[in-house]
């Protein structure tokens, strides 16, 4: 952890998105020559939650990606750690706990072998 130092890992600025505030978010990146573990959440929420939901699932560290979805969920999400257990529990302690989220669905991408 901790901030950038030459490649050792840690947390990198980004900037704004389009549409949104201009406030940096922080997000994770592992130190170098180490992988990356990727997970994708699928998202069912009440009735117009969607815009509140992403933007709050947009604010953690670990989550590279998050956005609306037409189909049989309403939002996606893509979450990468340094290994499952970072995973587990970004998914199950900051996400899945979100008020006005119904169900989720969890797929973990899988390594090559």
């Amino acid at each position: 952890g901790g901030f950038p130092s030459g490649g050792g890992g840690g947390w990198t600025t980004f900037g704004t998105i389009e549409g949104l505030p201009p406030t940096p978010t922080l997000k994770y990146q592992p130190p170098a020559g180490t992988s990356v573990t990727t997970g994708y959440v699928l998202i069912n929420c009440e009735l117009g939650a969607e815009e509140e939901i992403i933007e709050q699932v947009r604010a953690i560290p670990q989550v590279s990606d998050v956005f609306g979805t037409f189909g049989a969920h309403d939002i996606m999400v893509r979450v990468e750690g340094s290994h499952l257990e970072d995973l587990r529990g970004v998914i199950a302690w900051e996400i899945q706990k979100l008020a006005k989220i119904r169900s989720t669905v969890t797929l973990i991408k899988k390594d090559p072998a």
